[in-house]
Parts: structure tokens; C-alpha cells; sequence
């Protein structure tokens, strides 16, 4: 009967062994199927229509184009009333009345000159919702795939706490007769504990990932949020001068730079057309009458009174606010320099960190995972006939979870890389024919 028990025992065990590897096997790659979750792209647009700093920032768009409204608008006209007369004095009838229109007029192309910096600050507000649009779906894509990397992970500790579970339960058993020792169950229930802290960890970092990407997407951070499980595919590079290229054209920042150079130098012309001031044309209509002592009376006179203000820039020559200017013409020449040399340098960055990252996964694949689940098959075969105990083959299981975790954290590595290689160059798509072909495609 006891040999029996041991063969039955052993038996279970075995059987055991066999899920353990084929789900290990089965779930240690891209799985076949994909939920109905959120895709990126969908998330992302999600984010752009709702996310509330980004609806507070586009407000910065109409409040440059009402600037370009008061830029064009000349100053009011004034008019002047006058009255001068004798009649608390001599009373003798005498009196000069008029009324007169002044309008300042602007004669060095001041306005047209505003209104171009107020254009071209329409411009840069525009390009800063792009930089910001640029940053907010890098923002996304981060929580995304750190989401959907902490998904696969915890879904294989769920498959492993189910079959440490059965472990746990066949060592009780064998240890009831007298197959193993207490030192097997313990460290059956030892590996189970492990593994369900890993979980609890895990269980935390998603819950705060999810509540930051509803948060970008604009939703209350406590909302169930459920996202496509499929990893990407790895992407066959182009060259690095390629994508140096395309970022350089289409970053949004390097172009509020150009903006803001162009500015800086609208401005400086408007400040050389401030040096002179407005000339004031004053248009008016007098009435006066003259007594002459010892004369008939006199009939009062009409006169049309036409008068031209010139100020002269002989004390003040904007000199200040030339200086001013050409000096932000300077900086933000050497600024766009500095922002193209550093828009170079992360594209490059993140470039060979995924080339290195992509042969990391593909080492991965090839070798250490099947090594691994060779080694758990070996493992499993020599404890059927005994010639290992539990203890070696939990230690080849635990070995065989840290590959598969260690690939998943590589996953999210070369995710994350991706992510900033497409922030680098502008793409806030996150489309991949920017990057290359899928290497299954190539």
C-alpha cells in the first residue's frame, strides 16, 4: 500500500510538472490572442480630446490671436473743446470758441510691425500645444506599456501561485507518508509566499499606473481602465541619420524655436520704429469776434484750424530697448543651436539603446527561454525517477521565473526606449512606418 501511495504521489507530481511547463512555455511569449482593451493609438487619442492641462493650455491660442486684433487697431481720436471769452471781465462781447479732432498717426510702419510679432506669437502658441501634445502622448505611452508589462507579469505569477499551490498540497501529502521531508513543504510554501509578495508588489504598481493614465486620459483615476495585452513587434531600424533627419523637421520645438527667433527679430525691427513717436493731426473748426474800441461792431469770423505735432528723437532714441532686443535675437539664435544639437544627442541615445535592447530579446528568445524550459523538462524527467529532489526542481522553477520576468522587464525596457525614440523625433502617433519595417515583415 505504501508503495503504492509513493506511486501514486509520484505520479500526481509528474502530472504536475507537465502543466508547469506547458504553461510556462505557453505564456512566456506573445500570447495568441489579444483582449479587446484599449490600443495605444485609442488611448492616446483619448488623452489629446480630454486631458485637462492640455484643454487649459489651448487656451493660450485665442488669447495670442485677440493680441493680433488689438495690435492692428490704431489710437482713438480726441476731440478738444475751447472757449475763451470776456464776459466776466470788460463784458465787452468779445469771445473765441472752436472745436478741434486729434488723431495720432503712426508713420514708421509701427503697427504692421506689431502686428507681426503678434502673429508670429500665434505661431509659437500653436507649436507649444504641439511640444505639449508631444509630451502628453509620451506621458501615455510610459503608463501604457508600464501597464501592460505589469499585466504579463502578473498574470504569470498567477500561473505559477496556482501550480506552487498544487506543489504545496502534493509536498503535504508525501510528507504524510513519509516520502519527504518537512524541509520540502516548507520550501514549497516558502517559493508560494515568495512569489505572492512579488504579486502584492506588482498589484500596487499597476494600481498607480492606471490611475496616472486615466488621469492623462483625462477620466477619474479610481475608473477601471482594461488595455490590448498584444506586445508590439520589434521594428527594423532605419538609419540613425534618418531619423536625425525627420526629427529635426518635424519637432515641434525646434520650430517654436525658429518661431521665437523670428520674433526676436520682428521685434527688434519694431523696436527701431518706435524711435519715432506718432505724429498728432489736429483738425478743427474756430469762432471768434473782436470788439475795436471807437469801431462798429464786428461780425464774428469762421476759421478752419489745421495743425501737424512732429516729435523728434532727439532725447530719447529707444536706444535700451534696441539693445534689449538684439540681444534676443543673439540668445535665441545660440538657443535653437543648442536645442537642435540636444534633440540630436536623444535621438541617438535612444536609438542604440534599442538596438541593443532588440538583440537582448532576441538572445532571449533564442536561447535563454528555451534553454530555460529544457532545463525544467530535464529537471522534471530526473525527479520521476528520483534522482533530484523537490528542492532542485523548485530552485529550476524559480530559475525558469526570474528568465520570464527578466524578459518581460527587458520588454519594458525596449518599450520605454521606443517611446522615447518616437518622442525624440516628434512622432506623437507612435507610428511605426516613421521607424521601419516589423523584423517579421523584413
Amino acid at each position: 500500500m505504501q508503495a503504492s501511495g509513493r506511486h501514486k504521489s509520484r505520479y500526481i507530481l509528474t502530472l504536475i510538472f507537465k502543466i508547469v511547463l506547458f504553461s510556462l512555455v505557453m505564456s512566456s511569449d506573445v500570447p495568441a490572442f489579444a483582449n479587446a482593451g484599449y490600443t495605444l493609438s485609442q488611448v492616446i487619442q483619448i488623452a489629446l480630446q480630454n486631458n485637462k492641462d492640455l484643454q487649459v493650455a489651448k487656451n493660450n491660442i485665442a488669447i495670442a490671436k485677440a493680441r493680433v486684433i488689438q495690435a492692428g487697431q490704431l489710437p482713438n481720436p480726441s476731440v478738444t473743446l475751447a472757449d475763451t471769452d470776456d464776459e466776466f471781465f470788460s463784458d465787452e462781447g468779445e469771445y473765441n470758441r472752436g472745436v478741434s479732432l486729434s488723431q495720432d498717426l503712426p508713420i514708421s510702419g509701427r503697427i504692421g510691425r506689431q502686428k507681426t510679432v503678434a502673429k508670429t506669437d500665434v505661431m509659437i502658441a500653436e507649436k507649444e500645444i504641439q511640444n505639449a501634445e508631444r509630451k502628453l502622448s509620451s506621458n501615455v505611452a510610459i503608463s501604457y506599456y508600464t501597464l501592460l508589462i505589469t499585466d504579463k507579469q502578473i498574470l504569470q505569477l498567477n500561473h505559477l501561485l496556482t501550480i506552487n499551490q498544487q506543489l504545496v498540497n502534493v509536498a503535504r501529502h508525501r510528507f504524510q507518508v513519509a516520502e519527504v521531508s518537512e524541509i520540502d513543504v516548507n520550501t514549497a510554501m516558502l517559493q508560494y509566499q515568495k512569489l505572492l509578495q512579488q504579486k502584492i508588489v506588482l498589484a500596487g504598481v499597476r494600481a498607480s499606473q492606471q490611475a496616472a493614465l486615466n488621469v492623462l486620459m483625462g477620466r477619474e483615476p479610481t475608473l477601471p481602465l482594461l488595455i490590448n495585452d498584444t506586445l508590439p513587434h520589434l521594428m527594423s531600424l532605419p538609419p540613425l541619420s534618418q531619423l536625425e533627419a525627420v526629427a529635426l523637421q518635424q519637432r515641434p520645438d525646434l520650430q517654436q524655436a525658429w518661431l521665437s527667433l523670428n520674433r526676436a527679430q520682428a521685434d527688434m525691427a519694431l523696436a527701431h520704429a518706435q524711435r519715432w513717436a506718432d505724429w498728432t493731426v489736429n483738425v478743427g473748426v474756430e469762432q471768434s469776434k473782436e470788439v475795436v474800441t471807437g469801431a462798429p461792431p464786428q461780425s464774428a469770423d469762421n476759421a478752419l484750424a489745421v495743425s501737424l505735432a512732429i516729435p523728434l528723437p532727439l532725447l530719447n532714441t529707444n536706444k535700451g530697448r534696441i539693445q534689449e532686443t538684439s540681444a534676443v535675437s543673439i540668445q535665441a539664435t545660440q538657443q535653437l543651436a543648442a536645442l537642435a544639437l540636444s534633440i540630436k544627442t536623444e535621438v541617438a541615445q535612444a536609438y542604440v539603446q534599442a538596438v541593443n535592447l532588440q538583440q537582448a530579446l532576441q538572445q532571449a528568445k533564442e536561447q535563454s527561454l528555451p534553454l530555460s524550459e529544457s532545463n525544467i523538462r530535464l529537471a522534471e524527467q530526473a525527479y520521476s525517477t528520483g534522482q533530484l529532489s523537490l528542492f532542485d526542481v523548485i530552485q529550476a522553477q524559480q530559475q525558469h521565473v526570474d528568465i520570464i520576468l527578466t524578459y518581460l522587464n527587458t520588454w519594458q525596457q525596449y518599450l520605454l526606449t521606443m517611446v522615447n525614440l518616437h518622442t525624440a523625433i516628434g512622432d506623437i502617433q507612435f507610428n511605426n512606418q516613421t521607424l521601419g519595417q516589423n523584423k517579421d515583415e523584413k
